[in-house]
């Protein structure tokens, strides 16, 4: 295989070909790394937990690399201008040191990132590392709808289905990408090792049965807006999910979106 493997970072540095005036795939510290790509709400702190507890997996909590950015002002535009760089060009390495730091701290091989927002910003990733990799995480809506509402997310239906509508369609859009693997919140809770298994394939590592058991290690503090913090994921378990008596009239729209993702008729609460 050319280059680091799959999300693993190279840091023999006489290796790495210098780029002078331009910024390309190669030049980036971390050359491939996954992003789990989900509405909020689907999971995606449960998955990034169980790949975190595995031994070559290092996926932190949320990032958030839609918020960071880098302002040249005064002398420094020049100056970057004459190095035939752009604001953007400044903002991509920033989150290729951030992703490397943390993946250099950790120890481990491979580097998952996992923050909802990122479905906004995708394209860009692509244009920070064209190698970049994607895990599609999908829920029902409607119980997506279901747990906004309950988690405060949104105060309202319609302001729930508004918000699940519009990220949806980035959502759709990376799903397209040809190195991206696509799971289902449903399945990862009912079949976790034949999930698992699979992810472990799609990140070129072999499969851990104890990454199952992710109360068994260090994930960080669980807090509001770096993932979800509630009871149920400071278990420490894959739990099925309780069953939501709630009885909302939901727009057409969202259960034609239930539909197109495979959820079938049972979307009419």
């Amino acid at each position: 295989m050319k280059g680091p493997v799959r999300g693993e970072a190279d840091n023999t540095l006489g290796s790495r070909r210098r780029v002078f005036g331009l910024v390309d795939s190669e030049s980036r510290f971390v050359q491939s790394p996954t992003f789990i790509l989900s509405l909020m709400r689907s999971g995606s702190t449960l998955l990034r937990c169980v790949l975190d507890s595995h031994s070559e997996i290092y996926s932190p909590h949320e990032l958030h690399l839609r918020s960071i950015h880098v302002e040249a002002i005064d002398g420094a535009r020049l100056s970057i201008d004459r190095l035939h760089l752009g604001q953007h060009d400044l903002k991509f390495m920033l989150w290729d040191q951030l992703l490397y730091r943390q993946l250099m701290a950790s120890g481990k091989r491979f580097l998952v990132e996992k923050t909802p927002g990122n479905i906004l910003i995708y394209e860009q990733i692509l244009s920070c590392w064209p190698d970049a990799r994607f895990i599609i995480l999908y829920r029902n809506p409607v119980d997506i709808c279901l747990s906004y509402l309950n988690s405060g997310i949104a105060s309202e239906v319609e302001e729930a289905c508004d918000s699940i509508l519009q990220w949806s369609e980035g959502l759709e859009a990376a799903a397209t990408h040809p190195d991206s693997i696509e799971v289902r919140y449903e399945n990862l809770l009912e079949t976790p090792d034949l999930v698992c298994s699979d992810l472990c394939r799609f990140i070129g590592v072999d499969y851990e049965p104890t990454m199952l058991d992710y109360g068994n290690y260090d994930h960080g503090a669980y807090e509001p807006n770096l993932g979800d913090w509630r009871d149920k994921i400071h278990s420490g378990r894959i739990q099925l999910p309780s069953t939501d008596t709630a009885v909302y009239d939901l727009p057409v729209s969202l259960g034609e979106l239930s539909k197109r993702w495979g959820y079938g008729e049972n979307d009419d609460r």
